[in-house]
């Protein structure tokens, strides 16, 4: 039976190369010692989706707090099961 050498290895191995340091690529590495200072800048387009959020979130709350009722029992009352036959009847008209 024939020997497959190699089998998972595409590419083969090879040894670690020696590389000199220039003295350009010691100011390189110097400079880049020092921090950077960054800075964010929100767009408009980001402001806005920040307000969206701010105001989904209230819409957040009121479905929590329908889901509560729901769960509890208390959502489905008369006046409200009295209004909703009432705005649909009106639409089917």
């Amino acid at each position: 039976m024939s020997a497959i050498i190699n089998v998972g290895n595409v590419y083969p191995t090879l040894p670690p190369v020696a590389v000199k340091a220039s003295a350009a690529n010691v100011a390189a590495s110097e400079a880049s010692a020092t921090p950077a200072v960054d800075s964010v800048e929100i767009s408009t387009f980001g402001q806005a989706l920040s307000q969206a959020a701010d105001q989904s979130s209230l819409s957040l709350a009121r479905i929590h707090a329908v889901r509560s009722e729901i769960e509890s029992g208390t959502y489905e009352t008369q006046a409200r099961i009295d209004g909703t036959i009432s705005r649909l009847l009106d639409f089917l008209k």
